[in-house]
């Protein structure tokens, strides 16, 4: 949709104050070359709508005369609410207008029991739709993300290998629509999109125009694709599903996705634990590695990385091959500027990365130099939630500017 002079002034003037501090007609002027009279008329429009508020007066120049006002955008004129619907947890958001997280809930998902999953997901949207936030900011969307294949479209959970036991093809927006009987946009769409939105946004993919992010957990591979600025969903909804790509057929560990010898089976905790249960050396430092818990298992393969253990570099270096092939055959479909790696593996540190390079560099073009960059995320646990809000605050003012 093409904008309107009109609208797209409106635009860049709400763009320009949205992450300033306190700024004058002046400033604003000088900085996206529109006429003072038309910013002035712009910032009445957006006061009327409680989008900008008066922050006080400035200096006055050297020559003196009247103060200029100063103007601020109103980052709590309405709040965005999201949730998070992970493998073991349910994780809420309320957040203002510049995607700031300011109130949020955590709660243990206690099985895979569908309908149970999404009655919490209605319970916390309900709590946040009582809360003193929300009745003195009213929310104006609410943005779901989960794993698996998401229909962003049509607010539709078409399947996720995470959760076997649901119903596939599940109307997720609409039953959400139907519980809380509300007039706010709902959005529903797979968790690594959003990641993939506040790396963007927020973190190590600032200014960068082609990127891919990387999500791996204890067993779970997902991606954010994100070429000429734009992220990518796909046909059928299968864009980013980089842990379902197969690298070791016949032969490979199942995956919960049904099949065998795919990149996120072959780095996934579980195949860890059986390489290092069956390396001699590893089980006779370390007495019980077949009964620790994940998180222990993992330090010992980490820190042991990073103490040079000869064992554990072995077992580090057989994971960094599979991330590696799984990163070359992303490099050859998408040629990202930046491949950056979030979830359990960022504690493997820089060595781990290395290791990483050195197998693209065998792999694929081998008299051609990669150019492409990877990184770990400087983001935590609350990336997919970060996320969800930047998602709603670009798209609350998306359609702001077209309307």
């Amino acid at each position: 949709m093409n904008l309107s002079t009109k609208q797209n002034n409106r635009k860049a003037v709400l763009n320009y104050i949205k992450d300033k501090s306190e700024i004058s007609i002046a400033e604003i002027s000088l900085e996206t070359k529109i006429s003072k009279p038309t910013i002035q008329k712009i910032l009445n429009y957006y006061e009327e709508q409680n989008l900008v508020v008066i922050a006080g007066t400035g200096n006055s120049t050297e020559e003196g005369g009247k103060k200029p006002l100063l103007y601020m955008f109103n980052k709590n004129f309405a709040t965005i609410l999201n949730v998070h619907i992970g493998p073991s947890f349910v994780y809420g958001a309320i957040a203002n207008m510049r995607a700031e997280l300011v109130h949020t809930v955590n709660l243990e998902r206690p099985n895979d029991h569908q309908e149970n999953s999404f009655q919490m997901v209605v319970s916390i949207l309900k709590d946040f739709l009582s809360h003193d936030l929300v009745r003195q900011s009213p929310a104006v969307a609410i943005v779901i993300a989960m794993p698996g294949i998401i229909d962003s479209i049509n607010g539709i959970s078409v399947y996720s290998p995470h959760y076997p036991n649901w119903a596939q093809q599940f109307p997720l927006r609409d039953y959400i629509h139907e519980s809380l009987s509300v007039d706010i946009p709902i959005y529903v769409d797979c968790v690594n999109r959003y990641q993939a939105l506040e790396e963007y946004q927020n973190g190590k993919a600032r200014n960068i125009r082609t990127f891919v992010m990387i999500d791996a957990m204890d067993e779970g591979v997902g991606a954010g694709i994100f070429v000429d600025n734009q992220i990518r969903s796909g046909y059928q909804h299968f864009a980013g599903e980089v842990g379902h790509m197969v690298l070791q057929p016949f032969d490979g560990p199942e995956c919960i996705c049904g099949g065998r010898g795919c990149f996120e089976s072959l780095v996934s905790v579980k195949n860890m634990r059986r390489l290092m249960a069956g390396d001699k050396a590893l089980a006779r430092q370390f007495q019980g590695l077949s009964d620790m818990p994940d998180a222990q298992l993992m330090d010992i393969l980490f820190g042991g990385g990073r103490e040079n253990n000869e064992a554990c570099l072995d077992v580090l270096d057989q994971l960094a091959f599979w991330f590696a092939s799984g990163f070359n055959n992303i490099m050859m479909v998408n040629d990202p500027e930046l491949i950056i790696l979030e979830g359990i593996y960022k504690d493997a540190g820089s060595l781990f990365l290395e290791m990483i390079l050195k197998h693209i560099d065998k792999m694929s073009f081998i008299n051609v130099k990669k150019q492409t960059k990877i990184e770990f995320s400087s983001f935590g646990p609350e990336r997919g939630i970060a996320g969800a809000a930047v998602f709603g605050v670009q798209n609350y003012f998306m359609q702001l500017f077209q309307s």
